[in-house]
């Protein structure tokens, strides 16, 4: 049995599994090291995934495909919130709070601090 010597190939980022798992990782290590939870962070990245694979596979000819490529960006963004809270509800108790601001002195978010 061969196994992959890469985690993540150009053919294993242009499906929605692919996208989506970069989607969360990236947006996640960002927006924890940065200490900020900016809700479009995670968007913008995903829409850009799709457009960059829409240009690799050949697919960026017109108009209409990079409409497609922002549509399957919403899509993209979409199953990696849902896989987010998902993940963050079996953490525990302290990283599951899902309103980063507070009255008190600013909290510190956690990796899977939900968007």
């Amino acid at each position: 049995m061969d196994f992959p010597k890469e985690f993540f190939t150009p053919q294993s980022m242009l499906t929605l599994a692919g996208a989506t798992a970069i989607t969360i990782a990236v947006a996640n290590g960002i927006q924890y090291v940065l200490n900020r939870n900016p809700r479009w962070l995670a968007l913008a990245l995903a829409i850009a995934i799709c457009i960059v694979g829409s240009i690799k596979s050949g697919q960026g000819k017109d108009w209409t495909d990079y409409l497609v490529a922002v549509f399957n960006g919403f899509l993209v963004f979409a199953t990696a919130r849902g896989g987010t809270f998902t993940l963050a509800q079996g953490a525990p108790a302290n990283m599951q709070s899902l309103n980063v601001k507070s009255a008190g002195p600013a909290r510190r978010r956690t990796f899977l601090t939900p968007w």
